[in-house]
């Protein structure tokens, strides 16, 4: 996922500049790489919902809300009915929703391994997410990325649909679980409930590769080494700044990580 507005969070103000500068760049970045590749990457700007199942999810919401508001960035909360209407897939019980129009998605990718290599904060972050994929001739699952406090479901064109994600603390483990596959379903059945009906291809764990405070490191350091590292969340989001910064850095040039 591509997604600026709905991964800001409170007290990550510098960071969040960095994500919405990356993600403006997006666009033509996808098309410099359609270009040179001839590969088409996935880049689609569907746009994202942030579901309120219940009423606690509601109240959380809307403190989040009103930190993208105050920071001008765009949004609208979105009614039950309202929401309903843009995602007839939802449930009837949702308590509202964010719409975040800019949002996009493309395929996901990631390293942890940095420290390994060279002396950088950056450790694994672990991560179990499911593939799903719709059944012959149903209709799509939703038109937008979902979201709710405790899951995300992106809906692919080709018919697959990822819910994800845990976010644990266990060093290189990759293993998975059923109590992961479990809440994974759950949370999603609560928004979309035709979750049931959907084809299981298989559950995945993944490391994303985090710092201390979030932020990425970009740039060259005082050894020499240019980093590029520490993302987490956002690896391919960040893809089209850090190729700038780092760019940037190769050809001597005054790079902010």
């Amino acid at each position: 996922m591509l997604a600026p507005v709905t991964e800001a969070d409170f007290g990550e103000d510098e960071l969040l500049r960095l994500n919405l500068e990356s993600a403006a760049m997006w666009p033509a970045f996808a098309a410099e790489l359609e270009e040179a590749t001839g590969i088409d990457i996935g880049f689609e700007p569907c746009g994202a919902l942030a579901v309120a199942v219940d009423r606690d999810d509601a109240e959380e919401l809307r403190r989040l809300h009103e930190l993208q508001r105050s920071l001008d960035l765009e949004s609208e909360w979105l009614v039950p009915s309202a929401a309903r209407a843009a995602e007839p897939g939802l449930a009837p019980r949702i308590a509202g929703a964010i719409d975040a129009p800019g949002e996009a998605q493309v395929v996901l990718a990631a390293g942890a391994w940095s420290a390994a290599l060279a002396d950088v904060r950056v450790h694994p972050v672990k991560g179990q997410l499911l593939h799903l994929r719709t059944r012959e001739g149903a209709a799509p699952l939703a038109g937008r990325i979902i979201r709710t406090p405790r899951c995300y479901v992106v809906p692919r064109a080709d018919g697959r649909v990822v819910i994800g994600a845990t976010s644990e603390e266990k060093g290189f483990d990759t293993s998975v679980d059923a109590g992961a596959v479990h809440r994974l379903l759950e949370a999603a059945w609560e928004v979309l409930p035709d979750v049931w009906e959907l084809e299981f291809v298989e559950v995945i764990a993944g490391l994303r590769p985090a710092t201390p405070d979030n932020r990425p490191l970009i740039g060259r350091a005082e050894d020499g080494l240019v980093h590029a590292t520490g993302h987490y969340r956002n690896g391919i989001l960040l893809a089209p700044v850090t190729a700038k910064r780092v760019t940037a850095a190769l050809t001597g040039h005054p790079v902010s990580a």
